[in-house]
């Protein structure tokens, strides 16, 4: 079976001694319908324990919410209640999912994550929506780097045909701050989407945003019947 593989860049700016760091979480459920809802928000206040990601507010039940954030600061990260971490990068990011029951106003939050003395923070909140029914989490990888202004992510295992892949992407403590990050196609052909992109703070802070795929296909957009066995 193919690797399910793909790229995400940090364009412009100068990396410097900074990082780039990724997150992807696969949830299946076919049927995707549309984003919902996306917001960013930018933190600078040092005596913050625990860092939100942006309110917003959702119109479907059963809607799958992502927070990300991105700090130069200290602490352990923990889910805030009701939600599911995906993953956590030292102080430095993390993220967190969850099914929303139903549609309304939500506002991801980290406890124990704070932004520091000398850094400020960025966060990205996105939401997807399905026809009928509701997502359920599969898996997810994080990649990151400290001498690339790219970096590969590769999942366990291939993604159902129909799955939502969330990817967030994050960069930090950059020379000269990048200007936007883009996702090369999977090893699919699969193209994202670019949901939102946090805030910039200063130069080199930190940088964040959210790219996703609504409907997971293989090299061939469909299922293969395989009667006298298949290639790769």
């Amino acid at each position: 079976m193919p690797t399910y593989a793909l790229t995400i860049n940090a364009t412009g700016g100068t990396r410097g001694p900074g990082v780039l760091l990724t997150t992807v979480l696969d949830f299946t459920g076919a049927n995707f319908s549309n984003s919902d809802a996306t917001n960013q928000t930018l933190q600078t206040a040092s005596t913050i324990a625990a860092q939100t990601t942006g309110s917003i507010t959702t119109t479907a039940n059963g809607d799958v919410v992502v927070g990300g954030f991105i700090s130069g600061g200290v602490g352990t990260p923990t889910a805030g209640s009701g939600w599911t971490l995906g993953y956590v990068n030292n102080a430095e990011s993390a993220d967190e999912y969850q099914v929303q029951t139903s549609g309304g106003a939500i506002n991801p939050v980290f406890a124990g994550m704070q932004t520091g003395s000398a850094g400020a923070g960025c966060g990205v909140t996105g939401s997807w929506s399905k026809s009928g029914g509701t997502y359920s989490f599969s898996q997810k990888i994080d990649a990151a780097t400290g001498s690339a202004t790219s970096v590969t992510a590769t999942l366990a295992a291939q993604p159902a045909v129909g799955d939502l892949i969330v990817v967030l992407a994050y960069t930090l403590g950059w020379s000269t701050q990048n200007t936007g990050f883009s996702v090369t196609a999977d090893s699919f052909g699969n193209s994202y989407t670019q949901l939102g992109t946090g805030n910039f703070y200063n130069a080199g802070q930190s940088a964040a945003a959210i790219f996703y795929l609504g409907s997971f296909k293989t090299s061939s957009g469909s299922h293969e019947l395989c009667l006298m066995g298949c290639g790769t």
